[in-house]
């Protein structure tokens, strides 16, 4: 016999054992019916219930929102899914979901509905959560400098926070949902990105890439990573970040700017080191050129043939020391005469040389500033500089037809006028003497224009010499600044701007001839024995009795065994075993009245480690002439006297 399972019994059976909580209203909303798990989940009794408004227990702010859901589930006889708070008896609102639907009715009986409702507050909760972590990253991510993107596979922009607005002026809301295409008008940028991206979905490693692009605040570098955002092996979308680098990249490039300037200086200090050292060992091969000629020149009757061919030795020996002025003024070694200087009267005098020193193809022609101010400075370098920077004008435009122009005057230069010079940048703002020196030849590039001042480089061919770079060191031994301004196709202008003199104009010295010698007996120090060998032949051919040391401890010995022996000690500045100071400084101590003329290849100025033995010493530069040499001993032995 089969056993018959009542309706009503297995409802009751379901009510009693799920936790869904199961209601059935009226038409009003009214509760006709609640389930024991009603009763159980939000703690009333089924009489709190019963006949009560459903709406009673429902949170203020939602009740609006339910009964617009259930009015339409009414009318359009479709179940409706709400959510909602619900209060608890403990006092509590907590989440409700409730799924209602009409209940099937015969026709004249009463509409009624039912609603099957279960607590999602954990699940609401942890949905609040979700989206204030979400709203946190979205803020932190706002919060960055860099911009951040999501990009689909076909180049949709899903999200981008706000900092595109403050980099480059664009609004986030115009350029989510469309793609790079829509919104990028450079070509080259779309290319880049489009390549990056296809890279990122192709390989699921990170892409990077740098543009540059016009802003608000000009234009700007940037530097982006294109990061794969991964589902498991798969890539779904491409997370961009892009950083404005322009400060960092400007500074980057400043200090290789200054790592280069660094490079070259310590380049350009040790071939000064190395050039310094060549002009003096030259200057005591000149001294042997010159002293000898001129001893061998005043030894023949004046109307002697070989004369004339003395000469021509004597002018290639002054050319050559003028070569070696050119490498101690490079190598920062040799000081200049300073003397008040007219710049109109030095370019006039060397005009004419100029003339026949350039191609015949170019003109040249002066434009000189009227009533200039004098200059401090020494006219055998002034005209060097003037020379170099003709005679490499008139090289730069090849033998072509071209113009150069020489031109003086005065100019009042700013501390922002000092910043562009080549040299000369420390220099106080104020007024200065320029000459000018244009020509209409190729122009140089900007690569060209970093290497003209260094030793030997030319862009014709090799072995140059020193040339622009010895304008360089004549220039800073002047205080003055020098500034290069050059285009290709348009020519060059070096502009070199020289201090006013605050000495008063001199008449011009002509070159005395040897005065009358007293005679007296001179310690000679050197330990170059051809400087040795001229000097003494000079100084006893003029009646003085000579007593040679080749070196600093013959020196001292002499000065220690020969007190009061001699009236004059003339000894070279560098030499092994310390030198002439050293000689200097000792004589000062054993013989403290004693004259003392020190010969030197470098400037004539050199600093002394006692300041008592500098007192007392004078300086002659080699290569000297006999003229010279004993003008030199007779001043420095009265002075004494």
């Amino acid at each position: 016999m089969t056993e018959t399972f009542s309706p009503t019994l297995l409802f009751q059976l379901i009510t009693d054992q799920t936790d869904e909580m199961i209601n059935v209203h009226d038409a009003e909303g009214n509760y006709i019916y609640v389930s024991p798990a009603m009763l159980r989940l939000t703690g009333y009794a089924e009489t709190d219930l019963i006949g009560k408004h459903g709406f009673d227990f429902c949170h203020p702010d939602d009740r609006a929102s339910t009964r617009a859901k259930i009015a339409e589930m009414l009318l359009t006889h479709s179940s409706k899914r709400i959510q909602y708070r619900r209060l608890h008896r403990d006092g509590n609102y907590y989440w409700m979901e409730s799924h209602i639907a009409q209940v099937p009715t015969s026709e004249g009986e009463p509409i009624r509905f039912m609603s099957l409702v279960r607590d999602i507050t954990r699940s609401m909760e942890a949905e609040a959560s979700l989206r204030h972590r979400e709203a946190q990253y979205l803020h932190l991510l706002d919060s960055l400098p860099d911009v951040v993107c999501r990009i689909n596979r076909e180049g949709r922009m899903l999200f981008v926070t706000s900092s595109l607005e403050r980099e480059i002026g664009t609004a986030t809301e115009s350029v989510v949902g469309r793609t790079l295409a829509e919104v990028t008008q450079n070509p080259e940028i779309l290319q880049k990105w489009t390549d990056g991206i296809a890279s990122v979905f192709r390989t699921g490693q990170v892409y990077k890439l740098d543009f540059s692009r016009e802003t608000p605040q000009g234009e700007r570098v940037y530097h982006t990573r294109l990061v794969p955002e991964k589902n498991g092996e798969n890539v779904e979308n491409v997370l961009s970040i892009t950083e404005d680098v322009t400060s960092s990249r400007l500074a980057l490039s400043q200090k290789m700017l200054m790592e280069r300037r660094l490079q070259e200086g310590q380049r350009m200090e040790s071939l000064g080191v190395l050039a310094g050292g060549i002009a003096h060992d030259f200057n005591n091969l000149l001294m042997s050129m010159m002293g000898y000629t001129e001893l061998v020149v005043n030894a023949l009757p004046p109307d002697n043939p070989l004369q004339e061919h003395l000469e021509q030795v004597r002018i290639a020996a002054r050319r050559a020391a003028d070569l070696t002025k050119q490498m101690l003024a490079f190598a920062g070694k040799r000081k200049p005469t300073f003397r008040p200087i007219d710049l109109n009267s030095l370019v006039e005098e060397i005009s004419k040389l100029l003339r026949i020193s350039i191609s015949k193809n170019i003109t040249f022609e002066t434009a000189l500033g009227e009533n200039l101010p004098l200059l401090d400075g020494e006219a055998t370098q002034l005209r060097q500089v003037v020379m170099n920077l003709v005679i490499n004008a008139s090289e730069a435009m090849a033998g072509e037809p071209g113009h150069i122009v020489l031109s003086t005057g005065l100019e009042t230069l700013t501390a922002q006028d000092l910043l562009t010079m080549r040299v000369g940048a420390q220099l106080l703002p104020g007024k200065y003497l320029f000459l000018k020196v244009s020509d209409t030849g190729a122009g140089m590039s900007e690569e060209t224009q970093t290497r003209i001042f260094e030793p030997f480089f030319t862009t014709k061919f090799t072995g140059r010499g020193l040339g622009l770079a010895a304008v360089v060191g004549i220039v800073e031994e002047h205080h003055g600044a020098l500034r290069v301004e050059s285009r290709i196709g348009e020519g060059t202008a070096f502009r070199l701007f020289l201090p006013l003199s605050e000495m008063e104009r001199e008449e011009v010295v002509i070159e005395e001839k040897a005065p009358q010698a007293r005679g007296g007996h001179i310690l000679l120090v050197d330990d170059d024995k051809s400087v040795r060998d001229v000097a003494n032949i000079m100084l006893t051919s003029k009646g003085y009795l000579v007593t040679e040391a080749s070196g600093v401890l013959e020196a001292v010995r002499l000065l220690e065994s020969e007190k009061g022996a001699f009236d004059l000690l003339l000894l070279d500045y560098l030499m092994p075993e310390g030198g002439g100071t050293e000689v200097a400084a000792k004589a000062n101590l054993l013989v403290p009245d004693l004259p003392v003329l020190m010969m030197s290849g470098y400037s004539g100025s050199e600093n002394f480690p006692d300041a008592k033995a500098q007192k007392e010493v004078v300086f002659l530069h080699k290569p000297f002439t006999l003229a010279s040499l004993i003008k030199s001993v007779e001043e420095r032995v009265l002075r004494v006297k």
